[in-house]
C-alpha cells in the first residue's frame, strides 16, 4: 500500500496538479511491537519489507520514531520500533482519508 494510493489529485487555479493533503494516523506503543537496534546499516524501506513484507509501508515505521521528513537511511546505534499491529494502522490511514 503506498501512501498516495486513493489520494486525490487536486489543480490550483493555474492548473498545477497536486496531491492533496494526507492525514496520518496515531501509532501508539504497544506491548507487541518490536525494537532493534541499527548495527549495520538499514533503510527504512528494507525495515518495512523485513517486517511487513512491504517495503512501501516505510513511512509507519518513521512515523512511530518520530522521524520527520527521514531520509531511508537510518543511522547506525539508533534504536527503532516496529509496530506489530500494522493492519489497524492501514485501516485507521484510509479511514482518516476516505
Amino acid at each position: 500500500m503506498q501512501r498516495y494510493d486513493n489520494t486525490e489529485i487536486v489543480k490550483d487555479k493555474n492548473g498545477k496538479r497536486y496531491y492533496k493533503s494526507i492525514l496520518l494516523p496515531e501509532i501508539n506503543v504497544s506491548d507487541a511491537d518490536e525494537y532493534i537496534i541499527v548495527t549495520q546499516q538499514k533503510r527504512l524501506d528494507h525495515l518495512a519489507q523485513e517486517y511487513y513484507s512491504d517495503a512501501t509501508l516505510w513511512w509507519v515505521i518513521a512515523l512511530a520514531n518520530n522521524l520527520s521528513n527521514p531520509t531511508l537511511v537510518i543511522p547506525l546505534g539508533m534504536q527503532i520500533r516496529i509496530p506489530k499491529d500494522i493492519n489497524s494502522y492501514i485501516t485507521n490511514y484510509r479511514e482518516l482519508n476516505v
